[in-house]
């Protein structure tokens, strides 16, 4: 996966994502070890 960083973006997520900063976001998106699971309550997303 690719990340691209736009300072001017990642300053306005921080409020939009209740305090959560790009660097955050990037390290749990490309952890090789995280686990996920498919929501089958999330109907149509």
């Amino acid at each position: 996966m690719e990340i691209e960083f736009d300072p001017d973006k990642a300053a306005a997520n921080i409020l939009r994502h209740e305090g959560v900063s790009f660097e955050e976001a990037r390290l749990v998106l490309l952890d090789p070890y995280a686990l996920t699971r498919e929501d089958l309550d999330a109907d149509g997303e």
